[in-house]
This record gives structure tokens, sequence and C-alpha cells, in this order.
């Protein structure tokens, strides 16, 4: 039986099954949208490898933009991003969340207790790959600089630099691998803050769920980052591609101001409720579609 869809939606435009789903709009007589996830170049952490796949993202880009979709991007560092590659993006289709569905989705794992960590431990989280452009390693870097016993950094998750995260782990930093997500909820519950010094996002999920938490975050000016920090009463933004003496600063003044934390904290849970729900983008889908169909005809 042959099936027909309304819409058709393609998340990123570099991947071959991404070619894939424009041609499956092709055959439907359908105007595809594609939603752009990034905000820089892909990277490998090799600069001669990276030649070659930022060759490979201009040529797949290339062949998508053949199939003349709708654009539209999960941030407006992404949007703005689409424009390397001469394309115009019509609108912000931002990644949401159900924030109280993710606050009791906490599996109630105790990581206090799980790694004898005291009740009034101030505990840093990085949840993400273990790869260079998150910037764990600058991370890393700083938490071995700060030297404050009540200052812990608990690392969650999985990747090509895990041996580094594990030489390093010791009294203060802990590597608790890759979690469930009901595990990371519960992470962020039990945190004090987020830091996520990343190179490149296109919205940044984790900050969507730390919001959901009431967690604070510290983390740099990406993906969409700026469009939820627009204030120092909403979270703290780090300097694009900052030193790990820059991170070990900022993590030391929040240290010092509980008041600032809890502040951010409910600010960003109250704008994320409010403006980051699945319903309030599934609207805006409905909206991008009607206008890429309309387009056409």
């Amino acid at each position: 039986m042959e099936r027909h869809w309304d819409c058709i939606l393609v998340n990123t435009r570099f991947y071959l099954h991404s070619l894939l789903g424009l041609r499956v709009a092709e055959n439907q007589h359908l105007t595809p949208i594609v939603c752009e996830h990034g905000s820089a170049h892909l990277s490998m952490g090799n600069r001669f490898a990276d030649v070659f796949v930022r060759l490979w993202e201009h040529i797949v880009t290339a062949a998508v933009k053949r199939y003349k979709p709708a654009f539209c991007a999960v941030s407006q560092k992404a949007a703005d991003w689409l424009s390397t590659f001469g394309i115009s993006c019509d609108t912000v289709l931002s990644n949401s969340i159900d924030a109280a569905a993710y606050r009791k989705s906490s599996s109630g794992r105790n990581f206090r207790k799980e790694l004898g960590l005291a009740d009034d431990d101030f505990i840093v989280c990085f949840v993400g790959r273990f790869v260079p452009e998150k910037g764990m390693t600058k991370l890393v870097e700083a938490m071995e600089s700060i030297k404050d016993p009540e200052v812990k950094l608990i690392l969650a998750g999985d990747g090509p630099l895990r041996g580094k995260v594990d030489s390093c782990a010791g009294n203060s930093i802990f590597n608790v691998g890759r979690l469930q997500s009901a595990d990371v909820a519960a992470l962020m519950l039990q945190s004090n803050l987020l830091c996520l010094p990343t190179r490149s996002e296109g919205f940044c999920t984790t900050l969507l769920e730390s919001a959901a938490c009431s967690l604070p975050a510290l983390i740099t000016p990406v993906g969409g980052t700026d469009e939820l920090i627009t204030s120092s009463e909403y979270g703290t933004l780090l300097p694009a591609d900052c030193a790990p003496s820059t991170i070990a600063s900022e993590i030391r003044h929040l240290h010092q101001r509980p008041y600032l934390l809890e502040l951010q904290g409910q600010n960003i849970h109250n704008l994320v409720e409010k403006d980051y729900s699945w319903q309030k983008t599934a609207c805006t889908l409905m909206d991008v579609n009607r206008g890429a169909q309309q387009r056409d005809k």
C-alpha cells in the first residue's frame, strides 16, 4: 500500500539518508523541510581529516540544495551558519522539552552517596560526548587548577577522550560513564552547576534538560545558548574558545554566589517551561510546512 505524507522533515543535511529523505519528498510531490542542527563545520579533531570532512559537507549540501527544500534551524546561530553555504533560513524551529515530565523521569539515583560526596560539596556536572569539540579537556584542566576540596566535577558520557578522563579521575573528578536519560535527570537534580565549554552545537538539548531541573549553566555562546541565557540572571556565558583558566575563574566565582545560582536556575526554568514546549514547536513546524507547500503551487 502506497503511503502518503503531509510533511517531510529532514534533520541535518550532510548524511546520505538526508538525501534519501529528500528523494522521498520529491516522489510524494512535497517540498521537504531541512532542519539545521550545527553552527560550525563538522570536526574529527584532526586538522588533516577536517579538510576532507569540510569538503564532503559542502558537496553533500550542494546536492541537498538541488531538491529546493525549505530550510529551518534549531537556533538563530544555526540559521546564521546556513549562510556559509548560500542558504537562506525560513525560521527557527527550536528543540523542546516537557520540563515537568523530564523532572519526574529521574531515576532517583543518589550520586552523592555513590561517590562519597558530602551534602555541601559543590557539584559541577558535564553531560555529553567525550570529544574535542565539547571542550571537556579544558574543563578537566580547569578543575585540576581549582584545588578546592568542596568543588567536585562529575563527567557523564563516553567517547574517544575517555582515556584522558580516566587518567584524571581522583578526589575531585569522577567519571560515571554514559548514563540513561533517567540517570542524567537524577544527576542534574543533585548538581549545583552544569558546565559545557563546547565549541559547536545546533541547539544544546542538555541546556534544556538542565533548565527543566532548575540547574544553572556555565556554557559557551554557541547553538542557541545565548537565546536562553540572555543575561546573567539566566546563566553564565563563557567566551567562545575560552581558556581553562577562565573556566576555573567562573566556577570559583559562582561557587561563592549561591544566591545568583538560585536566581539563574529559577529564571531559566520558567523560560523553558513557557517558550520551549513541544506544543509550541509543533505549531511552528506546521506553519513552516504550510508555507513550504504553498510556495511551489
